[in-house]
């Protein structure tokens, strides 16, 4: 639809527009870049950290991007390809076809790119959040999973980005939790902390955002090595250990100190909901609620910190009450104990 108003009004369409046109709409990875971010000493860096990830038959293209406008990639639920790149230098890449003037791509899989006039990822409804990003954003990318959507932009010079993960409002929370906790593992790695020190983490309603604020002084190649590192590292088992509390009326059953049974759930979390909790205020904006005495019928310590019921983010002692009051059969308290992450179920016991 884009490229038919364009040429409704006797314009070419932009180059950026051209590349993505022919991305197709069933993509569930989509990324987006001028050609002068990829031509950036500290990108080109980067992009020969990752070149090794990519086929060897790839590498043409990976050089033809480099030295054209625009390039967009497309990676669909199969990991099926296509890379579409809008160059007016010579092609020699035999990996690369070519599509229309001086518009060119390359596929894996079984992935084609989107014939003139079909449906793109300009057009389908899934991608129109990122459409604006995707077509103006010097670097941009999409990433679609099942319950979220991810969505992030970045410049070279001055260095700086964001990054925004949309999900249903009763886990983001959790997917907020998530990103402070990979923020924490960059700022403990030499070649990122200086990365982790600009990224400002913000939660508002269904949407977590990273915002890195420059300036920033860092070997971007270095600190992707870095992160991609953390990233494929096997999941941190939770060192927050909780134990089992003396087994009293309402609670009957413990399994590892973190799973609960209770005659009746309501009874259970009322002490919590009774308990003195006091706000933690992180950025402007209450990260949690601490703990300032102990709930030793559930085993809760003073100072451990209530992050979430049931997904939702708690920033208050009344929505922490009727978010327990409104628990039905089942209730998952996200906990922080001792900075480390933990979840204390509580369930009803059916008869």
């Amino acid at each position: 639809m884009i490229a038919a108003l364009a040429a409704c009004h006797g314009r070419p369409a932009p180059p950026r527009q051209r590349v993505l046109e022919r991305i197709p709409a069933d993509a569930r990875v989509v990324v987006a870049a001028d050609g002068a971010v990829l031509a950036a000493p500290r990108m080109r860096a980067v992009v020969d950290v990752l070149r090794p990830r990519w086929p060897a038959r790839f590498g043409c293209v990976i050089d033809a991007a480099l030295a054209g406008d625009h390039a967009a990639l497309g990676i669909g639920a199969q990991g099926d390809l296509v890379v579409v790149i809008a160059t007016r230098a010579a092609v020699t890449c035999p990996a690369l076809s070519r599509l229309a003037d001086s518009v060119w791509a390359a596929t894996l899989g079984a992935a084609r790119p989107a014939a003139p006039g079909a449906p793109s990822v300009l057009d389908d409804a899934a991608h129109a959040r990122a459409r604006p990003s995707l077509l103006q954003a010097p670097l941009a990318a999409e990433v679609l999973l099942p319950g979220a959507r991810v969505i992030a932009t970045a410049g070279i010079d001055p260095l700086e980005g964001w990054l925004a993960i949309d999900v249903p409002e009763e886990a983001s929370a959790l997917a907020e939790q998530k990103v402070r906790g990979v923020v924490d593992k960059l700022a403990r790695t030499n070649a990122t902390v200086a990365l982790a020190d600009r990224i400002a983490v913000s939660h508002d309603g269904p949407q977590v955002i990273a915002r890195l604020a420059g300036p920033v002084e860092v070997d971007l190649a270095s600190a992707v090595r870095a992160a991609l590192a953390i990233l494929e590292a096997p999941e941190d088992r939770p060192r927050a250990a909780l134990v089992c509390p003396v087994l009293a009326p309402p609670i009957v059953a413990c399994a590892n100190g973190s799973r609960l049974t209770a005659t009746s759930l309501s009874a259970a979390l009322v002490p919590l909901a009774a308990a003195r909790l006091t706000p933690i205020v992180v950025n402007e904006r209450v990260a949690s609620l601490r703990l300032e005495a102990p709930v030793p019928s559930l085993g809760l310590r003073a100072g451990d910190h209530v992050l979430a019921i049931d997904g939702r983010h708690v920033t208050s002692t009344a929505q922490l009450g009727e978010l327990l009051a409104g628990a039905r059969a089942r209730a998952v308290i996200t906990l922080q104990r001792d900075a480390e992450a933990a979840s204390l179920e509580v369930i009803e016991q059916r008869f």
